[in-house]
């Protein structure tokens, strides 16, 4: 949308520019110097395949680039120190949480809102960034809630790693604030930023290891 309004609001002044240039440039094709003849053709075909680019090249570029500034950085809110709150973020510092948050996508539910239902597909990971969230399966026909999840607690990464549908319904009790990723976001940040992806996927190998642990004692 920003790449539309740009391209709408500066097409008619970038268009008469280079007109403007290129019938300059294209009157030194009639001098009886052919050095500057060659020179006004070739100055004049340049500035009109810059145009070209900018109407065409640049504004596709653009759509599918996303830029992450220095401002975003510093506004962007993850809580009181996220590092230590959120275990996906374990080992990262401030900066670095940042990075990824803006480069994954910020999601929000209202109390009462489902942020997706038992047997949906999908292979989104959620993040809890604050809020309360119920989680429920359906037992004979009656949806059961088994967990309540809270700042910091990692969501759908079984549907994630083995593409699988959701094993449960997740519900927001309260207004809740989520991080949405996908592998391609994944890809994306490890490609960029190959320690800051290295590290995220191995504090998801360590909170899927932790709930192993975890249900192998419950079930001891």
């Amino acid at each position: 949308q920003a790449t539309a309004t740009a391209l709408r609001e500066v097409l008619r002044p970038v268009t008469l520019t280079t007109i403007a240039l290129v019938l300059g440039f294209l009157v030194l094709t009639h001098s009886e110097l052919r050095n500057q003849a060659q020179f006004g053709a070739l100055a004049a075909f340049t500035l009109a395949m810059a145009w070209l680019s900018d109407v065409s090249f640049t504004p596709a570029l653009a759509a599918r680039m996303r830029i992450v500034t220095l401002w975003d950085l510093l506004l962007f809110d993850l809580g009181a120190r996220p590092q230590d709150a959120i275990p996906l973020f374990h080992g990262l510092n401030l900066l670095q949480a940042r990075t990824f948050a803006l480069m994954a996508q910020e999601t929000s539910c209202a109390p009462g809102e489902t942020l997706f239902s038992q047997g949906d597909s999908g292979a989104d990971i959620y993040v809890v960034i604050e809020g309360r969230l119920s989680v429920s399966v359906e037992q004979d026909g009656q949806a059961r809630q088994i967990n309540e999840l809270h700042r910091g607690e990692v969501i759908g990464e079984v549907g994630f790693f083995l593409d699988e549908q959701r094993s449960a319904t997740i519900r927001a009790v309260t207004a809740a604030r989520l991080l949405q990723f996908t592998a391609a976001d994944l890809d994306r940040i490890t490609r960029r930023r190959p320690l800051l992806g290295a590290r995220i996927f191995r504090n998801l190998n360590r909170i899927q290891a932790q709930r192993m642990v975890k249900l192998s004692n419950s079930l001891a």
